[in-house]
């Protein structure tokens, strides 16, 4: 979906998560520790653009990936100034940490009147954090929902994107322990059976 103001307009899609086997969670079913993508469009009107600022709310269960953001021009008919990107670093941010895409100075639109030549995207990850609030059992699940803030210092009106939700999953393992035979005498063979059963919404590993 895209919300336009005049010429401008910002999307966010979920472009793909780090988990992508059959077993695994898919969309936007989303398990502790897996790496989400997320994808920003933003159209600008043609002309000349002060201070571009775009701002990504980060809610808590989900950490930004420092380092991790790029921009794609291509087909974009226009110059933008350096990206600052904050938090910068390395690792990750904190828990729920909004980030910060700006462009200082001028960021120029070519005036040719062909709109589908007006945009660029930002591309980013986010990990989905081991903490108390992300729970992922069938009815409880975490709902984490994102979205973003466009801004320019030409006008002090903010453009926002629509909410991309992931749904917080995970496994719940239990051991059962059977016996052949309860009563025997010294000597007498016994077998024992374990039984594991992942009663979770995901696939357990490792285990």
């Amino acid at each position: 979906d895209t919300l336009v103001s005049g010429n401008a307009g910002l999307t966010k899609v979920l472009a793909g998560t780090s988990e992508t086997g059959i077993s695994d969670s898919t969309n936007q079913l989303v398990q502790i520790g897996e790496q989400v993508t997320y994808r920003l469009t933003v159209s600008l009107p043609e002309g000349t653009i002060h201070n571009l600022n775009v701002l990504d709310h980060m809610p808590a269960g989900l950490a930004f990936v420092q380092g991790s953001a790029s921009v794609d021009t291509t087909g974009f008919n226009g110059v933008l100034p350096a990206l600052a990107v904050s938090p910068s670093g390395s690792g990750l941010a904190a828990n729920g940490q909004d980030v910060t895409f700006t462009w200082t100075g001028e960021t120029v639109v070519t005036g040719d009147n062909l709109p589908n030549n007006n945009s660029f995207q930002i591309a980013f990850t986010a990990v989905v954090l081991n903490v108390v609030g992300n729970q992922g059992l069938s009815g409880t699940q975490t709902l984490l929902t994102n979205s973003a803030t466009l801004s320019m210092a030409d006008t002090v009106a903010t453009l926002d994107s629509t909410t991309v939700v992931v749904r917080v999953i995970e496994p719940q393992v239990s051991l059962t322990k059977r016996f052949s035979t309860r009563n025997g005498d010294a000597g007498d063979p016994v077998t024992i059976t374990l039984t594991l059963t992942n009663s979770g919404l995901a696939a357990a590993y490792h285990l």
